[in-house]
C-alpha cells in the first residue's frame, strides 16, 4: 500500500473511530479517549492557519446539537505534564471550543516533533479543500520537515535543477534521468510524487502563489479566491485598482473568466489619474490600505482569534503599539 493510500485509510479510520469503535481498521495500538478540551493546546507548528469562519461556526452549532463528531489526534504535551498537544483536528478543535465542550474524543499519539508535523502536514495535504498556496506551503514544510532542507534552498533547487529537460524528457532513460538530478531534487520529486503532483506542475503552478501581494494570498486563502482569479488580478501593478478589482471580486464572486476579462479591461483602459503621488505618499497609501484589509479580516475572525490565547496576547500587544502612534490630546 501506497504512503498516500495508507495515511488516507488511516485518517478515515480515526474518523470513524468514534461512531463505531473499530480501532482495528486504523491499525492503532490504542483506543480514544476522552479528554477535556481545557488540558488540549494548540500547537505552533500546525501547518494550516486558516480555516472558514462560517464552516467552524456550523461545526460549532452541529456539536452544541448532537454532541462531539469525530476524533482529534494529540500527543503528551512535551512542556506540560498530564496535559495534550494537539497534532491533528483544529477544525473540530476550535469548533468544539465555541461550543463550549468540556470533553472531547482523542486518539493518543507518541510522536516526536518532526513525525507529528509529518503526520499533520500529510493529513491536512489530502483535504480536497486545501488552497493552493496552503497545499505549496505544507509540501515545502514536509519536504524540509523530513530531510531538513530550508524552504529557500528547496525553492532554489526547484527553480533551477527543476528547468532541466533531462527530467521530464520522454527519450531519456529512467537511469539516465536519476542520474542527471542531484539527490535534493530526488527526494523532493519524490515526496510530491507521493502526492500525484509533478515537479513541472509544482514549479509553474504552485511556488508562483508564494510571490502574490498579502492582500491576494489573504484573500486566496480566507475568501475561497481561487488561485487563478488572484493570478489574474496580481497583474495589475497600481494598488488602488488593484484593491477595486478584488473587492469587486469578491462581492459579486466573479468566475476566473470574469476576471481575466476585467483585468484585461483594465490594462487596455487604465483609470485616469489627476495627479501622480510621490512615492513616499503612495507608499503611504498602500500600507494603510493593507492595514485597513488586515482590521477587516481580524474583524471576521475574532471568534477564531478569541479563543486562541496566543493571538489575543499579540492582538493586544499590536493595538497598544498603534495607540502609541496617536496623537496626544495635547498635541
Amino acid at each position: 500500500m501506497s504512503r498516500k493510500s495508507k495515511l488516507a485509510g488511516m485518517m478515515e479510520a480515526i474518523e470513524n473511530l468514534a461512531a463505531d469503535n473499530s480501532f482495528e481498521k486504523a491499525e492503532l495500538a490504542d483506543e480514544p479517549v476522552a479528554i477535556p478540551l481545557d488540558k488540549i493546546h494548540k500547537w505552533e507548528n500546525q501547518p494550516r492557519q486558516y480555516f472558514s469562519e462560517k464552516s467552524v461556526s456550523q461545526l460549532a452549532a452541529s456539536f452544541r446539537k448532537h454532541g462531539f463528531k469525530g476524533t482529534l489526534v494529540v500527543r503528551a504535551h512535551p512542556e506540560i505534564e498530564s496535559e495534550y498537544q494537539l497534532v491533528a483536528g483544529e477544525r473540530r478543535y476550535l469548533a468544539a471550543n465555541q461550543a463550549e465542550l468540556v470533553n472531547v474524543l482523542c486518539f493518543i499519539g507518541s510522536f516526536t516533533d518532526e513525525e507529528a508535523l509529518d503526520f499533520a502536514l500529510g493529513e491536512n495535504l489530502h483535504r480536497e479543500d486545501l488552497t493552493k498556496l496552503e497545499e505549496t506551503l505544507g509540501l515545502l514544510r514536509l519536504i524540509e520537515a523530513r530531510y531538513s532542507i530550508n524552504q529557500e534552498l528547496l525553492i532554489e533547487i526547484i527553480n533551477t535543477e527543476g528547468h532541466n529537460d533531462r527530467t521530464t524528457r520522454s527519450n531519456v532513460t529512467t537511469s539516465e534521468r536519476t542520474n542527471d538530478v542531484s539527490e535534493e531534487l530526488q527526494l523532493i520529486i519524490s515526496v510530491l510524487n507521493e502526492f500525484g503532483i509533478e515537479l513541472q506542475t509544482f514549479r509553474t503552478a504552485h511556488l508562483p502563489t508564494l510571490k502574490l501581494p498579502e492582500s491576494l494570498k489573504t484573500a486566496h486563502l480566507e475568501n475561497n479566491l481561487s488561485y487563478l482569479a488572484a493570478k489574474a488580478i496580481a497583474r495589475i501593478k497600481d494598488p488602488e485598482t488593484q484593491a477595486e478589482i478584488l473587492q469587486e471580486s469578491l462581492s459579486d464572486g466573479l468566475s476566473v473568466r470574469a476576471v481575466r476579462s476585467r483585468v484585461q479591461d483594465m490594462l487596455k483602459n487604465p483609470p485616469e489619474k489627476t495627479s501622480r503621488p510621490t512615492t513616499k505618499s503612495k507608499r503611504s497609501g498602500e500600507e494603510l490600505m493593507e492595514l485597513k484589509a488586515v482590521a477587516a479580516q481580524l474583524s471576521k475572525s475574532k471568534n477564531l482569534i478569541l479563543n486562541d490565547t496566543a493571538k489575543m496576547k499579540k492582538v493586544r500587544r499590536i493595538v497598544a503599539q498603534l495607540k502609541d502612534l496617536l496623537p496626544s490630546e495635547n498635541d
